[in-house]
């Protein structure tokens, strides 16, 4: 609901100002009640816009999780098909360490490893 503004202020600041007497009843005050009701229906389809806009952006965010969420999965299937064919050829293989070296592991599991957990602190939200 519209606020109402106050006319006895609205009549002594003008009085003030402009030297000006206005009455209650004065044609003037119609146009304040005509303004008001412009900037108020201006306002309202601003805001209506808005909410569209912030409607579209959270579908968008989604579909960008969505697929975030797809090329991961995708990566830590191919890293843990490489890290599950590593393991098995170190023990078909006695004479070498059964454990992958931190040093030679490839920078691409690594990267895939941390944006993995980037992307997922990201959806998971604060802690």
């Amino acid at each position: 609901m519209p606020q109402v503004p106050d006319i006895d202020r609205l009549i002594a600041e003008v009085a003030a100002r402009h030297g000006i007497l206005l009455e209650k009843d004065d044609a003037a005050f119609a146009l304040v009640t005509l303004n008001q009701l412009i900037l108020d229906s201006a306002i309202d389809d601003l805001v209506g816009k808005m909410r569209a806009v912030i409607a579209e952006f959270e579908v968008a965010t989604e579909r960008v999780q969505q697929k975030a969420g797809i090329a991961i999965a995708k990566q830590v299937k191919v890293t843990v098909q490489e890290l599950t064919e590593k393991i098995g050829s170190a023990r078909a293989a006695p004479h070498r360490s059964a454990e992958p070296e931190f040093s030679k592991m490839p920078w691409r599991m690594l990267a895939a490893f941390a944006l993995g957990l980037a992307v997922g602190m990201l959806v998971a939200g604060p802690w």
